[in-house]
Parts: structure tokens; C-alpha cells; sequence
């Protein structure tokens, strides 16, 4: 890889790295056992970890972006393996009053989140999505997000596709995500391992090079 540098203010932005998600999985019913090997397996908690303390000894912006449905389960659309997650976790919207609800919504305890570090709210996939975090990231004056969390070809590329059309440099530490693809898409005769380690592929060395720089988290934590 040539030589680069982090262009202006960065900021660190963890997304789904919340209870229901990368946690307990209790938002993702059918294949959260899966979800549990695979992240811990993947070793990202601990890259996310080198990260934090990165930013944290920096002072440098850290945003948190978790994820809810866009409402009322009847209304989410009808087809999508995702939606038929959404559907089968039970979690409807009322955030203040459902205790399992606003547990699955909150940032996992491994994360060790500061009251400083922002937490922000998205509607399905994308972090900028009814979430505000466009605003959060302009009123801290930052140019660079690095994105990293659950899941790598879901949140962290389609976040990554969305920051490009607002104009933000992007920087993705694969080592700091991993890919898990719902079991039921798997294709006739293909191993989960296989899917998994196919789509990483695509993601990360064809797809999201076009719109960031997709890099470790060693040389993150090196260039911050």
C-alpha cells in the first residue's frame, strides 16, 4: 500500500456495537449464535479496543451509531432476509418504555463508552440514516471518518457509500469488522465459511476501495 495520510480532523464512528447486535444478539434471533463465534472469533473487539484508546489519548471525536427499525414491525418491508429478522426479534419502536428494546439499543459494556462519546440512532442500515450523525460530525469539524463494527458488508460499506456523498474522506480498518451473511441466503452447497470469506472479499478488496481507503487498524492507530 503507498504511503497516505489522514486528511484533516478525524473521527472514530462504531457502529452496531450495541447489545442486540454485536452483543446479545437479541435483535438477530436466527443466526446470533453464529454472529457470537464469528466476532470473537474474528478478533475485532480487540482491534476496536486499540482504536478507542487511540482516540481517547488523542481527544479526537468517537461516535457511536446503533440500530433500530424504521417502526412499527408491520410496516417494514416484506422481502429482505433482514426484515424478516427484524420481524421474528419481536422489537418494536418505543425506545423509552420497552426495557428490551432500549437494552438491545444500548452501546455493549465491552466498549467501556466515556459520556462524551456521542450515541446516535439509525433506521436500518445506513449510520447517516435518521440518525444525525451528519450534523454531529460537522459541528466537531471532522474530515475523516474511520468506520468500523457489525457488520462489515452491511453498515460499514453501506455507510461508507453514503459519508462519499456528503463529501467525507473515509478510512475502513478491516481488521476492526467482520462478515457474517445470514445463513438462510446461503447459496445451494456452499459452507458458511466459504460465504463469509467471499464476501469479505468483494467488499473489501473490489467494492469499498472505489469510495475509501480500506487499510488495518495498526496503520490507523499509526496515522491518527
Amino acid at each position: 500500500m503507498k504511503e497516505w495520510q489522514m486528511p484533516g480532523k478525524p473521527a472514530l464512528v462504531l457502529m452496531h456495537m450495541q447489545n442486540g447486535l454485536a452483543g446479545s444478539q437479541t435483535m438477530i434471533p436466527n443466526w446470533g449464535g453464529d454472529a457470537i463465534v464469528a466476532i470473537r472469533e474474528s478478533g475485532m473487539i480487540d482491534r476496536i479496543q486499540d482504536l478507542l484508546a487511540a482516540f481517547r489519548k488523542k481527544q479526537l471525536p468517537i461516535c457511536f451509531v446503533n440500530a433500530h427499525s424504521t417502526g412499527a414491525l408491520a410496516t417494514v418491508p416484506v422481502f429482505g432476509h433482514i426484515y424478516e429478522e427484524m420481524r421474528a426479534s419481536g422489537l418494536e419502536m418505543d425506545i423509552l418504555h420497552d426495557e428490551k428494546t432500549r437494552h438491545s439499543l444500548d452501546v455493549m459494556p465491552e466498549m467501556n463508552r466515556r459520556p462524551e462519546e456521542g450515541v446516535l440512532i439509525n433506521w436500518n442500515l445506513g449510520a447517516f440514516t435518521m440518525s444525525g450523525l451528519d450534523i454531529w460530525l460537522k459541528l466537531r469539524g471532522v474530515n475523516t471518518i474511520v468506520f468500523c463494527g457489525f457488520a462489515g458488508h452491511s453498515v460499514v460499506y453501506t455507510s461508507t457509500l453514503q459519508a462519499s456523498d456528503l463529501w467525507y474522506n473515509v478510512v475502513i480498518p478491516r481488521d476492526a469488522t467482520c462478515v457474517l451473511v445470514p445463513r438462510v441466503t446461503l447459496p445451494e452447497g456452499w459452507t458458511m465459511e466459504e460465504a463469509d470469506k467471499k464476501v469479505e472479499e468483494v467488499t473489501f478488496d473490489i467494492l469499498a476501495p472505489t469510495y475509501s481507503l480500506v487499510t488495518t487498524t495498526e496503520a490507523v492507530v499509526a496515522h491518527v
